[in-house]
């Protein structure tokens, strides 16, 4: 993956950027073009000092679209996170933490 400078490469929030929760905390972005893997992808921010929320999108217009995967706090609590889902070659994801 790489940081895309099209939806923020560095950590701040975003113009347009999701609300969550009531709070608006700064964000890394990334743009991972799937150029031949097909199946189960999985991210997580384990090992994490501070609390972290991942989202993936498969739209071009993720700050208007629903996600496709979401999770805050994983197994119940805690400070990670971690999502998974099918990823197919040819498609654009866009992640944010």
């Amino acid at each position: 993956m790489r940081g895309d400078d099209q939806y923020g490469a560095g950590i701040g929030s975003e113009a347009g950027e999701l609300n969550r929760n009531g709070w608006n905390p700064a964000s890394v972005w990334f743009k991972w073009v799937d150029v031949g893997y097909n199946g189960l992808f999985s991210i997580n921010t384990f090992g994490s000092t501070f609390d972290t929320v991942l989202y993936v999108w498969d739209t071009a217009t993720p700050l208007t679209d629903s996600p496709l995967r979401y999770n805050d706090d994983f197994g119940g609590g805690g400070l990670a996170s971690r999502t998974s889902f099918t990823a197919v070659a040819g498609n654009t994801y866009y992640i944010m933490l």
